[in-house]
């Protein structure tokens, strides 16, 4: 059943991606951006073994993202916008003896997002959606106090799990024109569809779910080039 679950993520993200390059050839350019936009990220990670129940307590890790962004729309103000992330995330992992051990993440990250201006104005809403690609670039885990079991820890471990995750990105914003150029306010919800920590068969030991969250808030600066 979970094996089956992922498929059909994975093929609803396909079936995205396909549509949106089909779409692209006979999309009517209106204007083309491009730009940069850097944020702050509050991320964490669900971490649960449907097997063997156990309580695994997380919270919230602040980071910081970047990226390079550039959007395409249309007449219908309808727009594809393509990011390329630099995007830090983490979480900490609490323990009963009060201690807190963090982990930070930093990916390269690509979504491909269909994007909705809801005015014909200078002051402007718009939402968009869409999936993601990522690859683990860096990380850098806690170290372990010696009153802690290192078996209880759930941190990525680079000779056990993947560095490439997919998921969904949801986002809504402001926007303002100046001069053509155009700066946006954006809130971002990003979810991952794939595990942070790869099982291979179900056991005590790691949990069996690990996908992380993140909401952020970014600031964008975006040139008109057409």
């Amino acid at each position: 059943m979970l094996v089956f679950h992922c498929h059909y993520k994975l093929f609803f993200i396909s079936l995205f991606i396909i549509s949106f390059f089909l779409n692209l050839s006979a999309f009517s350019q209106k204007s083309i951006y491009l730009g940069i936009k850097v944020g702050i990220s509050q991320s964490n990670i669900n971490l649960h073994n449907n097997f063997f129940p156990t309580i695994i307590e997380t919270s919230n890790f602040n980071s910081y993202n970047f990226s390079v962004v550039s959007e395409f729309t249309n007449e219908k103000n309808v727009g594809i916008r393509i990011e390329f992330n630099n995007i830090q995330r983490g979480y900490f992992q609490n323990f009963s003896s009060g201690n807190k051990l963090y982990s930070k993440l930093n990916y390269i990250q690509l979504p491909f997002l269909l994007q909705y201006y809801f005015l014909k104005k200078k002051n402007n809403f718009y939402i968009n959606i869409g999936p993601y690609f990522e690859y683990l670039i860096k990380y850098n885990n806690q170290e372990i106090p010696p009153n802690i079991n290192s078996e209880d820890v759930y941190f990525f471990n680079e000779d056990r799990d993947k560095k490439y995750g997919y998921g969904l990105k949801l986002s809504i914003g402001f926007s303002n024109l100046i001069r053509n150029n155009n700066i946006q306010l954006e809130c971002s919800y990003i979810y991952n569809f794939s595990n942070l920590i790869t099982t291979e068969s179900k056991s005590e030991l790691l949990p069996d779910v690990s996908n992380i969250s993140s909401l952020s808030l970014s600031m964008f600066y975006l040139f008109n080039i057409k």
